[in-house]
Parts: structure tokens; sequence; C-alpha cells
């Protein structure tokens, strides 16, 4: 008996409701930058010791690299959270957690339980930046489900960079509209 036949690959209608609710998207973002702007909070509040993290991973000079921490925590969240070029906020945010992956969560050099919880977060952090992903693909679906344009890049028969804008509205699926928050889906209205 296949999977399918007991459990559908499409979400219940609970779910597409919730899906389908405008406030799911902007909840979504702040879940997802909580991490960030509740760090910048404590940074901001204890900046000595912001500045002493990172003077133990041997971030010279310290205060600065506090700084920019920070910046990049609170403009990358913001950029998220305000739908709008999601990809650079998130960009930001995956690439400093990147970082921190390689300099804080070196679990590899360790043993014992340093070892065991530095590979745990080692291991959510690499979770969060696949969020990161996801919402920018969600972004750009969304985007693409609202008829926007984009600019798709690829390789051309040369093998060179190659960018191209794309402004065909997405394709409607058994005559229904896409839902704007999955729309690979029909809309339920």
């Amino acid at each position: 008996m296949k999977l399918s036949t007991i459990l559908p690959e499409q979400p219940p209608r609970w779910a597409d409701a919730i899906l389908d609710w405008p406030g799911t998207w902007l909840i979504t973002r702040l879940a997802l930058t909580s991490l960030f702007l509740i760090a910048v909070v404590i940074e901001l509040g204890d900046f000595a010791g912001a500045v002493a993290i990172q003077a133990h991973f041997g971030l010279h000079p310290a205060a600065l690299w506090a700084g920019v921490v920070i910046a990049v925590q609170l403009a990358g969240s913001l950029i998220i959270l305000s739908g709008r070029y999601v990809w650079l906020g998130a960009g930001m945010l995956a690439s400093l957690t990147g970082a921190t992956e390689i300099v804080a969560h070196r679990f590899w050099e360790l043993s014992g339980p340093a070892e065991f919880a530095a590979r745990n977060e080692f291991f959510e952090h690499l979770g969060l930046i696949a969020g990161l992903v996801l919402v920018t693909a969600t972004a750009r679906a969304r985007r693409q489900a609202a008829g926007a344009p984009y600019t798709k890049v690829g390789l051309d028969a040369a093998g060179s960079a190659e960018a191209r804008r794309v402004s065909e509205a997405p394709t409607e699926r058994s005559g229904s509209a896409a839902s704007p928050n999955h729309p690979g889906r029909e809309s339920s209205t």
C-alpha cells in the first residue's frame, strides 16, 4: 500500500487555511529572525560582553567585530521582516551564521561534553541557514505568484553566466489561480 493512499501529499484544508492566512508570512519571518533580534538586544545591553566573546574567538579588533555582528543581525532581520529584498537579509544572516559555525562551533576539534554541545549548536545553525534559504525561496515564489518579474541567473549554451528578465505570470493549474502563499497549489477560494 502506498503512503499517499493513507496520507495525502497535499496538506488538509485546515493547514491550507493557516498557510493562506496573511499573518502567517509575517509571523514566520519574525520567528525566523527572533534569534538574531534577541541577540541584538542582549549584545547592545552588554556590549562589553559582546566584545569579550569576539576576543575569545580571536577576532580583533573585538569591538569592531562586535559592532559588525550586531549591525548584520539587526539589518538582516529588519530586511527580512520588511518582506522586500528578503534574499539580501537572508544572505547576510546566513553568511554570518556560516562564519560563526567555522569560528565558534568547531566540534571536530573538541571532545566529551564540549564536543557534544558544539556539534548540536553547529547542526542547529545549519538548520537555521536552511530556514533562511527557504524564506528566500518562499519570498521569490510569492513574488512570482503575484506576477512580479524577476531575474533568473543561469549559464548560457557556452557556459557563461547569463541573467535574463523573466516576466511571465505564474502558470495556472486546472484553470484555478495558484495560491500566493504556496504557488504550486491551487487556491481554495
